[in-house]
């Protein structure tokens, strides 16, 4: 199977488990807390660049394990709701930071995490087994 096939099944077991949850906050806005904790610096992201906000992301989900809530989060739509700021490259370029271009970015196979890296992490979701077709 192909890390986005596991991928994939990692996002509909927090989708689908969300359901069992009481909770006061919607999947989004928890992984918009997540990511904004981490991008939300816009000037921190100017001085230190977004491959080491990567970094710090990277090891929050390895920590957390939340490759669950970053693929997620690579499937929403941009909008209002998912948009974190407005970066700002070295050349000059206006990059919007939004929740599906940070999480797609991040789950690039190879980029941040190797291919096994990923089945890894998304071997460590609960309840992952149901949704995995063999």
């Amino acid at each position: 199977m192909s890390s986005n096939e596991y991928l994939e099944a990692s996002r509909l077991a927090v989708v689908r488990s969300r359901r069992l949850i009481d909770s006061n906050t919607t999947l989004t806005q928890e992984l918009m807390m997540i990511l904004t904790d981490i991008f939300g610096d816009l000037d921190d992201n100017i001085q230190t660049g977004l491959r080491k906000k990567y970094y710090k992301y990277k090891q929050h989900i390895r920590e957390n394990g939340d490759i669950c809530m970053t693929s997620y989060g690579r499937t929403l739509p941009d909008s209002p709701e998912t948009y974190i700021g407005m970066y700002i490259s070295p050349a000059n370029k206006q990059v919007p930071l939004y929740a599906s271009n940070l999480c797609g970015s991040m789950l690039e196979p190879n980029v941040y995490f190797a291919d096994i890296e990923l089945i890894d992490e998304c071997i460590k979701t609960p309840n992952i087994h149901l949704y995995l077709e063999e």
